[in-house]
């Protein structure tokens, strides 16, 4: 089920981030996704990873 976007607009706004903690897995896939997923939300977008430079050079290395 998903949240209307207006409603998902206002809990971002908010601070509302996901709960990283409800993400399930292999204990390394889990502490990667979970890394990323707070970078990815940081509440300052400054500190966000760019996709061209950091994660893709993340998802690169666990790939190969």
């Amino acid at each position: 089920m998903s949240a209307p976007d207006g409603q998902i607009k206002t809990a971002v706004m908010s601070g509302q981030r996901p709960n990283v903690q409800l993400i399930e897995g292999p204990e390394d896939f889990v502490e990667f996704v979970r890394t990323w997923v707070e970078k990815c939300w940081d509440g300052e977008p400054d500190e966000r990873p760019t996709f061209g430079g950091e994660i893709s050079a993340s998802v690169f290395s666990v790939a190969c």
